[in-house]
């Protein structure tokens, strides 16, 4: 995905958000409370990850990061939304999900659940995000599978899932011809859901 492309996709994506505030126009209460959703939906394009430090993020891995990954994020850049349904995180702080875990959310391996540390050893995290008010979720690339792609697929964990072995289980979803792609697209797409769900709650309350 090239900066034209996603520049197309911001534009037409914070157009749909002003769409939505627009259609409750006539509900002042409304606007009172939700007219910061056209800055806090703005999507951000940030400064560019430099070829140094993406070839020491993947020495200290140990592992290749997708192709489609390391030409955006050199030649377009670090993106995110400002109501945080993503970012995307500097090369320095990519990690397994194993060592996020342990030093975010405290798990001692070797004393709780020593058997997940192997898939989770194989899961990197690249991008941030919150699932809702509550929930807190990682973006990752999925190292499973053991195959020799270059492009991995993407595994979407959030913290309450920590103990269900069973997520871990998973077979890998099927990768497509360019994981960035995926997972741009799939950022818009989650960030509008969260637009709407947030106005329509408002609108419930308040009938």
């Amino acid at each position: 995905m090239d900066l034209n492309t996603l520049t197309e996709l911001k534009n037409t994506h914070e157009a749909a958000v002003e769409q939505l505030l627009l259609a409750h126009k006539d509900n002042e209460a409304f606007f009172a409370e939700y007219s910061y959703m056209r800055d806090e939906y703005c999507f951000d394009i940030g400064g560019k990850a430099e070829p140094a430090e993406l070839k020491a993020a993947q020495e200290r891995l140990s592992m290749a990061l997708p192709p489609s990954y390391v030409e955006f994020v050199t030649t377009v850049g670090l993106t995110r939304f400002r109501s945080n349904a993503y970012k995307m995180l500097p090369p320095d702080q990519i990690a397994t999900l194993s060592d996020v875990l342990e030093t975010q959310w405290k798990v001692n391996w070797s004393r709780e659940h020593p058997q997940l540390k192997a898939n989770t050893d194989k899961i990197v995290v690249f991008a941030l995000g919150n699932a809702d008010q509550q929930d807190f979720y990682y973006v990752c690339f999925d190292y499973r599978d053991n195959t020799q792609s270059a492009e991995r697929p993407l595994f979407y964990f959030c913290q309450d899932e920590i103990w269900d072995a069973s997520h871990f289980a998973q077979q890998p979803s099927e990768v497509g011809k360019s994981t960035i792609d995926t997972f741009i697209m799939q950022g818009f797409e989650h960030a509008l859901e969260e637009a709407d769900e947030l106005i329509t709650c408002f609108l419930e309350e308040y009938e």
